[in-house]
């Protein structure tokens, strides 16, 4: 099979960097371990507040 210049090379490069993700995201939640209640609630409140907006759409905003 032949594959495209470097093509090998770069799907290692990949890896390493799945790898390297994926132990930071470890290491965060271990010493952590609230950060994913505290994510939740951040996009809890991000959801409500763009609801809101979209709720108080019908008020008309007059252009300058």
């Amino acid at each position: 099979m032949c594959h495209p210049r470097g093509g090998r090379r770069q799907a290692g490069q990949g890896l390493v960097e799945y790898t390297v993700l994926l132990v930071f995201v470890v290491l965060v939640i271990v010493a952590n371990p609230n950060i994913i209640l505290e994510l939740v609630q951040a996009v809890r409140d991000a959801y409500i507040a763009f609801v809101d907006v979209i709720a108080m759409s019908w008020i008309e905003v007059p252009l300058p």
